[in-house]
């Protein structure tokens, strides 16, 4: 949830660099399980996002859009992970608050 809060903030601040730490944390640090997709395929879809999100910044914002919805994605997942886990059945906003 951490690594998720800092790729939220961090694509708020620059747009796209969130997501590309994002991509480089999950190889790291992290794995996929609520996914079909592999560790690999979510990686390689992070650092494409993370540079279109880059390369969409000078044209009226779009990438800026496009990343905090990215960072807002991060948190979701992270949010359900950690409740899966945990076996709490909280909303999210509670567990962004809490943290």
């Amino acid at each position: 949830l951490f690594i998720a809060l800092c790729v939220f903030m961090l694509n708020i601040v620059a747009p796209g660099i969130g997501t590309l730490f994002g991509g480089f944390a999950l190889i790291c640090c992290g794995h996929p399980a609520y996914s079909h997709q592999g560790t690999c395929d979510v990686f390689c879809y992070c650092i494409l996002f993370g540079f279109l999100q880059l390369i969409l910044v000078p044209f009226v914002l779009i990438g800026w859009f496009y990343s905090v919805f990215w960072g807002i994605l991060f948190l979701i997942v992270s949010c359900q992970c950690y409740r899966k886990r945990d076996g709490q059945q909280t909303t999210i906003m509670t567990i962004v608050t809490t943290q």
